[in-house]
Formats: structure tokens, sequence, C-alpha cells
């Protein structure tokens, strides 16, 4: 088959298979959905979990926050257990951001902090994040997400409202220490 030298606009296979579907009636072609291969689309045990925990604490009252994963070297000493898991970024903007957190924690008090600072002390917070840890080979490991390690209330705060997951409010208050 040779395409005629007054059409240039052809000049892949495709561009056949749409001249003769064209001619032939895109209309009198009939259309169809490719199968997949199982399901697609879906969302996974570990995300409907991860939703459900969310959706429980902002139910609850608690505000998520997304914090950056970049930590100032006092804040990744402070919160991580063990100086030779944290990784050091080796081109930072800034100092204050040039380790890969370890833990959560250094974020939630820094915007507890913010929030504090402009007049809104009152803040319950979380935090569903990744944190990082490099393994005894030094290189940076790939992030993972971690649960929920309780909401960050303001100091002096109420009990925690009744029908909140006992696990939950079992972890609230503990550092992540991240590594585990």
């Amino acid at each position: 088959m040779s395409v005629p030298t007054f059409r240039p606009d052809i000049e892949r296979e495709i561009d056949v298979i749409e001249e003769v579907a064209r001619r032939y009636g895109l209309n009198r072609i009939e259309r169809t959905v490719p199968a997949g291969a199982g399901r697609i689309g879906g969302l996974t045990s570990t995300q409907r979990e991860r939703r459900l925990v969310a959706d429980v604490l902002v139910g609850a009252g608690c505000d998520e926050v997304f914090t950056l994963p970049l930590v100032s070297p006092v804040a990744a000493s402070r919160f991580c257990g063990d100086s030779t898991r944290t990784v050091e970024v080796e081109n930072p903007l800034r100092a204050e951001e040039s380790m890969l957190r370890t833990a959560i924690l250094p974020g939630l008090l820094d915007s507890a902090h913010f929030n504090a600072s402009h007049g809104n002390p009152d803040v319950t917070l979380f935090e569903m994040g990744h944190v990082f840890a490099s393994p005894s080979g030094g290189v940076a490991a790939a992030g993972r997400e971690r649960p929920p390690r309780g909401a960050l209330r303001r100091a002096g705060a109420e009990a925690p409202a009744r029908g909140r997951p006992p696990r939950v409010v079992g972890r609230r208050g503990r550092p992540d220490r991240g590594g585990g």
C-alpha cells in the first residue's frame, strides 16, 4: 500500500486507520471500552483506612496540616533518636531546611507555633505524611507514610471527645520517632 503524494498528512499507520474509519463511517463502528486487567480505579485497603482515620479526626474537630518534609538540623537531632538515620539534603536552599524529616512532630509543632503567634492558639492539628530515614548504607530510603500519631492539642485542653477510636487516642501525645 502506498500513500498518494497529495496526502502529506498521512505519515503513520494510525493515520491510515483513521482514514479508513472515516471513509467507512465513524457512526457505523461499534463503541467499546477495552477490558481492564482487574479492578481499576478503586482504593486499596490502606488508602481506605487512611481516609477513614483522617475523616474521624476531622469529624472530631482536628485540622489536617501538610508540612514540608524538610527540617533544620536542630529539629532533626531533637526528634530523631538515632542521628545515623537522618538524611541530609545535598544542596539545600536554606540551612533551616537541610534535613529530611524523620518524624512528623517538628512540622506539627511549627504549625502550632505559627497559629499561636497569629492569634489562634486553640488549634488541634494532625498530619499523615511521609518520614524519611537513611539505611545503614547512608543512602536515603524512600519516604513512607506514617499513621497519625495523635492530634497535637493546646496545653491544658480538656480530655478527648467521646467517640474517638481508642487506638488513635491511645497514641496521642507520643512523639513520632520515624524509623519503625
